[in-house]
């Protein structure tokens, strides 16, 4: 074959990877809208596209050997790709209107769901997979028609194409589906298929048998065509090689999580580094059949080489993770540097044990498209049960490390089924025996028996903890399941359990400090206040239980119903939080739902008077789906009339153009849309359908009337109703301006929500000007919504508590001022907020108070109770504790006089300031003693 046709085809099939790996994205992105995110739908989904990726290769083996012009063929199959793959991606939207009578019918029946959901897969990914799967076997044919080694051609074309598809991973998520949106990316890999198409026909004259060392009666004979003895060991090798990868694959997109944020992003890079490696691996081997012929020789070699990369790889990767400093990431450098040392190798070690393990079958069978067509249906179904073995089975059961340890296992068995039997001895020319084979069998031996067992443990569930420790910290559970690998951390603080934190994937998704408790039950205290006796109420994520503690707080629920993709966060559960005097799981009137959120908000045909979403992270795989226009539709459709959405927007994890595109798709679904503060960071969404009622004040308050919200108020720092309007930040004709320029994130463009993980701008400036109390406090009087819904006589008091509100906020800049706490304690009645500024909260009380009980006391206590006293306005009580405090912490003497002072004992105050000569110590004393000398005329020397 001459230089510039090998550079073509090459080309062609390089193109035909883009295509296939941008299609795949966009097909499990469409169908993800549709059936669902949850591990039983993701799997269902990998499932149907394997699946037809098999019959592919099967209708090869079976039809094949007959074509007369093969290259022709693959041009056909180009265009049936294409133009049924962007039919997949336009009609998959359309199901759910069409299936909603039928899923409503069995929701309730989770094995006649999902099977459902595999038969709809397979149906939309049917054509275009079956096309895919037929190219690479039929093009094999077509070009071992001019080129002898089928090794040579079966490592390029592998090569080629699945570097094609790096391009189409990186290219599809960094630029393309941002670009061009979901529908137009599809146009773009159809234009792709269709100019492969009309290139081949341009050159399929070069392919015609009758040029070529074949002829066309060498197809047509039948004497050609007799069934063969089919290797079935050779095919076992195969297969166990494509499960071993994917498995693989699985439970190292797992395992790399501990380390790095799972954004799409990052899931590209990761699949772009193990398509990278196996497409080089292909390429290699298509080299070395240049130089060796019977390369294949080596096989045995190569398979035991599997085992040792994955071992040295699980190994070693601390010393790449030592390079990035201790932080939850999203950075490409660190995703593409811990994927090359961990997924490369492996996977450049899998491209070439396929391009040998399928020489091998060639010379068993004679024949490139059986071969091919063979060696391909075994490597897919290889992939298909490996994927699914993993993920069912090995992690829920054996977890990562053992996990790992039996994949490397398993390349031996690969290897011992590719040792040459006694009936073919002229193949491998006695490969087995020679120093090479011992050599590696004997280093396979040594590093499973050397496996680092505890590595896990010791070091790589650590690492994720590391960054989340800040007190005495305590790991209660570590759980692999099914969708993902739990650590919950109980944080301690004298003796006894603080809060608690959940760990997901290395990723801190939620706790029960006063900070998380904050902003989640604020997402049910805010719309009670506006509609207090709801009948029922959907909560889609569940997270520590805070929100659904407050719902089940609420008395006039009937229901409460709870969806979330992972049964073992609800498991967890109950090792969080046993201060909670009744969980919320353990309600009756509490309905579990495992399911996909959106899938469960399309197919219910149920309403509500609340729902709100406490979702993972909005940056995370798939999540984006719960932040589009088309959900919030879902949602308003899902709400009773006059029903209120709260929805979680953190801030702090967004880029301000995210923010913006979600507030948006928010706002053009809810046209009473506002926007509150929750804790910081953590804003809240709200909206309502046509909600036109008034509150009165006495439903308003009437969280604040009942004792199982009261003190769980209090202890948030919402202590009044009045302070529920302070947290107001916009209303809709604000934000509608704060977006005009904004497109909303939809559907077809889910990368207006940017891979980026943390803001570009740290200091958060931009998100403290919308905090802004003066503005919001203008914001709130004007609002039509607050004029609306809020009683009249709240919204009078609520403006002074805008003041207060800002000194919170203020916390959050670290911008405390000591006379910020002279306002509160003789402006207000406020307890909370009084603990704060002095450093505390009401669950480090709690443990204090407990501590006292059993006898214990030092300084941290004495000074624990002293601010309870300052917050009680019981000064003299203060300033004895803080003296208790003084001979371990001197720089606590300012409080003790401030305690003076407020005391009335303005005399002694002077004298300890002046025994003290607080004014030399440093610059913060000074500015401190200076406003004590000015605000309660101290005399003293200056």
């Amino acid at each position: 074959m001459g230089c510039l046709m090998k550079v073509m085809i090459s080309v062609i099939f390089f193109l035909s990877g883009v295509s296939a790996l941008i299609f795949e994205t966009l097909w499990f992105r469409k169908i993800g809208l549709v059936l669902g995110n949850s591990v039983w739908a993701s799997s269902i989904v990998i499932a149907g596209f394997m699946a037809g990726l098999a019959l592919g290769n099967t209708l090869t083996i079976r039809y094949g050997q007959r074509l007369k012009r093969p290259i022709l063929v693959f041009a056909g199959l180009e265009l049936v790709i294409g133009a049924t793959g962007f039919i997949a991606v336009v009609l998959t939207p359309l199901l759910p209107e069409l299936m909603v009578p039928l899923f409503r019918a069995i929701f309730d029946l989770p094995w006649g769901l999902n099977l459902i959901r595999l038969l709809l897969a397979f149906m939309i990914l049917l054509l275009p997979t079956t096309a895919m799967g037929m190219t690479l076997p039929i093009l094999v044919k077509a070009l071992c028609y001019r080129e002898p080694s089928f090794g040579r051609v079966l490592g390029s074309l592998y090569g080629w194409n699945t570097l094609g598809a790096v391009a189409g991973a990186v290219l599809g998520e960094t630029i393309f589906i941002g670009l061009l949106g979901l529908l137009g990316t599809a146009i773009l890999a159809f234009a792709l298929n269709a100019f492969n198409a009309l290139i081949v026909f341009a050159i399929a004259q070069k392919f015609s048998p009758t040029k070529t060392r074949r002829s066309i009666a060498d197809v047509s004979n039948p004497q050609k065509l007799r069934p063969v003895a089919i290797p079935k060991r050779l095919l076992m090798a195969a297969f166990l090689s494509g499960g071993i990868l994917l498995a693989f694959e699985v439970v190292g997109l797992r395992f790399l999580q501990l380390f790095v944020v799972g954004t799409s992003l990052t899931f590209a890079l990761i699949l772009a580094v193990i398509l990278a490696g196996i497409g080089l691996g292909g390429l290699v081997s298509s080299w070395w059949f240049r130089r060796k012929p019977n390369a294949y020789d080596f096989v045995v070699q190569v398979a035991l080489t599997g085992a040792l990369a994955l071992v040295i790889a699980y190994f070693s990767l601390p010393t790449f993770l030592n390079h990035f400093p201790l932080q939850y990431t999203a950075n490409p450098k660190m995703i593409i540097t811990l994927s090359l040392a961990f997924f490369f190798p492996i996977s450049f070690v899998s491209g070439i044990l396929f391009t040998l393990i399928g020489s091998t079958i060639k010379e068993e069978l004679g024949d490139e498209t059986l071969s091919a067509g063979y060696l391909t249906l075994a490597n897919t179904l290889g992939a298909l049960s490996g994927a699914i073995v993993a993920g069912f089975v090995l992690l829920p059961l054996l977890g990562m490390e053992m996990s790992f340890f039996l994949l490397a296992a398993m390349y031996g068995v690969v290897a011992l089924l590719l040792v040459p039997s006694t009936a073919k001895p002229k193949r491998f020319k006695g490969n087995f025996s020679n120093f090479s084979t011992f050599s590696l069998s004997a280093l396979y031996l040594l590093s499973l028996f050397l496996f680092p067992v505890g590595l896990m443990k010791d070091f790589y569930l650590r690492y994720p903890v590391r960054r989340y420790t800040q007190r005495d910290t305590k790991i209660i559970r570590i759980h692999e399941g099914l969708t993902e690998t739990i650590i919950v951390l109980e944080e301690h603080f004298l003796g006894k359990p603080l809060f608690y934190r959940l760990v997901t994937n290395g990723y801190s998704m939620a706790g029960t400090s006063w900070r998380d408790r904050r902003y989640m039950k604020l997402f049910v205290y805010l719309p009670v206040a506006l509609k207090p006796e709801p009948r029922d109420a959907l909560l889609i994520g569940y997270g520590t239980g805070s929100t659904a503690e407050a719902l089940s707080n609420l008395k006039s629920l009937k229901e409460i119903h709870i969806v979330d993709v992972s049964k073992d966060i609800f498991d967890t559960s109950k090792f969080i939080n046993p201060f909670r005097e009744s969980p919320p799981l353990d309600d009756s009137r509490v309905k579990i739902q495992i399911e996909d959120g959106r899938f469960f908000l399309q197919t219910s045909a149920r309403h509500f008077d609340i729902i709100t979403g406490e979702p993972p992270p909005p940056k995370g795989t798939g999540v984006v789906n719960l932040y589009t226009q088309e959900y919030f539709q879902l949602i308003y459709d899902r709400l009773r009339e006059g029903g209120i959405c709260s929805y979680w927007l953190p801030v702090n994890q967004l880029q301000v153009s995210d923010t913006k595109a979600i507030i948006k798709a928010f706002c053009n679904v809810f046209e009473d849309c506002t926007m509150w503060n929750g804790s910081g960071f953590d804003w809240i969404l709200l909206g309502t359908r046509n909600d036109t009622t008034s509150s009165n004040e006495a439903l308003f308050a009437s969280q604040w009337n009942r004792a199982s919200s009261l003190s769980e108020l209090r202890t948030l720092g919402i202590e009044l109703p009045e302070q529920l309007g302070a947290l107001f930040l916009a209303g809709s004709d604000d934000l509608l301006k704060m977006t005009e320029d904004t497109k909303p994130v939809t559907d077809n463009h889910p990368l207006r929500l940017s891979p980026e993980l943390l803001p570009k701008d740290a200091s958060g400036k931009e998100y403290f000007s919308i905090m802004d109390v003066a503005e919001a406090k203008t914001r709130f009087k004007k609002s039509d919504f607050i004029k609306q819904h809020w009683p009249q006589a709240f919204i009078a008091k609520t403006l002074e508590y805008f003041d207060y509100q800002e000194i919170i906020n203020a916390r959050y800049a670290n911008t405390d001022d000591f006379s910020n706490l002279h306002k509160v304690l003789t402006n207000s009645q406020l307890h909370t907020l009084a603990i704060w500024l002095l450093k505390s909260d009401a669950d480090e009380l709690r443990n204090v108070k407990d501590a006292v009980k059993r006898g214990y006391s030092n300084e941290t206590t004495n000074y624990i109770l002293g601010v309870e006293a300052m917050a009680d306005r019981n000064f003299d009580q203060a300033e004895h504790y803080f003296r208790l405090v003084r001979e371990k912490n001197p720089s606590i003497d300012y409080l003790r006089i401030y305690a003076l002072c407020m005391g009335g004992k303005t005399e002694e105050a002077t004298e300890l300031a002046a025994s003290l000569n607080l004014a030399q110590k440093d610059r913060s004393a000074a500015s401190t003693l200076k406003w004590l000398r000015r605000t309660f005329d101290l005399k003293l020397n200056p």
